[in-house]
């Protein structure tokens, strides 16, 4: 979500008084796209918190969509430096967080001292 609104800050489609809305439509995208079964619990906690209508996240979904070129896939490097800098505030390393299965590290491998 982060990556998705940080893109539709550069194309200029964000400013002060829709930003919470494209906040929640980056959001509603992003499980969509990688969390589907997430997406009710979401809306509710938008609905609750920002008093944003589910109707009127589903109603702008799509030009912020089309905002994107119809592309919701990101690369990793397109994630790394929000996932970096969330790791970074939680004082964990990707390791710790991901786990030896998911960090291309091979348990015959002993980690390095310190990480």
């Amino acid at each position: 979500a982060h990556v998705y609104f940080e893109r539709l800050v550069l194309r200029r489609v964000v400013n002060k008084a829709n930003r919470k809305l494209v906040a929640a439509v980056s959001l509603s995208l992003a499980a969509k796209w990688n969390e589907p079964e997430s997406l009710g619990t979401l809306l509710a906690a938008v609905e609750r918190h920002y008093s944003i209508p589910r109707a009127t996240v589903f109603r702008s979904e799509f030009s912020a969509y089309a905002e994107l070129a119809f592309d919701l896939r990101l690369e990793p490097g397109d994630i790394f430096p929000h996932f970096s800098r969330l790791l970074t505030q939680a004082e964990r390393t990707p390791h710790d967080y991901l786990g030896e299965a998911n960090c291309g590290v091979s348990s015959r491998v002993p980690r390095a001292a310190g990480g």
